[in-house]
């Protein structure tokens, strides 16, 4: 049994820059942020490249690879973060709340086209007309 790894916000944005960086190269934070980057290689998900040009390098571990990957999708708002069958029943749920009377524009186009022509002319209204 694994236990839960939590990881701060700044643990987790480091993470996060290590992760986008390609195999097999190193990124170089600024030197306020290296406190949280050796969190990460205390806890495996990193590791120090050594120094270099711009300062210390690290790049993330495989488990730190993974770890990342689990972590973007812990988001619990928004359609983006559900999965592609809690969105179609959510969807199926929209079309099926309307009573099928008041789908009134699905079975008259001549009714929608008049919507249309009055919402346009209720909108258009309210715009500045040119001047002479």
């Amino acid at each position: 049994m694994t236990a839960e790894l939590y990881l701060t916000k700044p643990q987790l944005k480091a993470l996060a820059s290590l992760a986008a960086i390609e195999e097999g190269c190193a990124f170089v934070p600024p030197l306020q942020q290296r406190p949280d980057f050796w969190a990460l290689i205390d806890l495996g998900l990193a590791s120090s490249r050594g120094p270099g040009l711009g300062g210390e390098g690290f790049s993330p571990t495989p488990a730190g690879r993974l770890m990342f990957e689990g972590v973007k999708d812990k988001s619990r708002r928004g359609f983006a973060s559900m999965s592609p069958e809690r969105r179609r029943e959510i969807a199926r749920k929209g079309g099926m709340s309307v009573d099928p009377r008041q789908r009134a524009f699905s079975k008259d186009p001549e009714l929608a086209a008049r919507a249309g022509t009055k919402g346009g002319a209720v909108s258009g209204a309210t715009r500045k007309k040119p001047g002479p």
